[in-house]
């Protein structure tokens, strides 16, 4: 995860996991991202794979309501198996108990997938968003489909 300070408009690129079983190296500095939520203005994932997008669940209870999430239209594709795996791999190892500890202070899976796909705007390649401080274009960085 990365996070570019366009005068006080916070943009996070990805959103991602880390390959390890320790917590404190797997996730994100969450507490912060919370602290700092008020300003990110939008979150953009380059591409879906998990150490690009596997905290999505998570991250998308700290930000507002109307933080959107931007991808290109074919992740967006790929998005919701990879939402379902990482849940189901969560279900029978408890590598990501975010997802399946105290279930009472979860909404159901199901809910959390939708709430994700809903804050996706999909993208396609060549296309310019212009924001208030910033602009970006999409490119085909040739790593993956979407």
């Amino acid at each position: 995860m990365v996070v570019f300070n366009f005068n006080g408009s916070l943009v996070l690129v990805d959103a991602g996991v880390k390959p390890a079983w320790d917590p404190w190296l797997k996730y994100p500095a969450l507490d912060i991202i919370k602290e700092l939520s008020s300003f990110i203005s939008a979150v953009f994932i380059t591409h879906v794979h998990a150490d690009h997008v596997g905290l999505l669940p998570a991250l998308i209870r700290l930000l507002k309501p109307d933080t959107k999430i931007y991808m290109t239209d074919l992740s967006l594709s790929i998005l919701p198996v990879l939402l379902n795996d990482m849940f189901n791999i969560a279900q029978k190892g408890d590598s990501e108990p975010f997802l399946i500890e105290r279930p009472n202070e979860f909404p159901p899976w199901d809910d959390i997938k939708n709430d994700v796909l809903s804050r996706v705007v999909p993208l396609s390649y060549g296309q310019v968003l212009s924001f208030q401080n910033f602009s970006v274009r999409v490119l085909n960085a040739n790593h993956i489909y979407g």
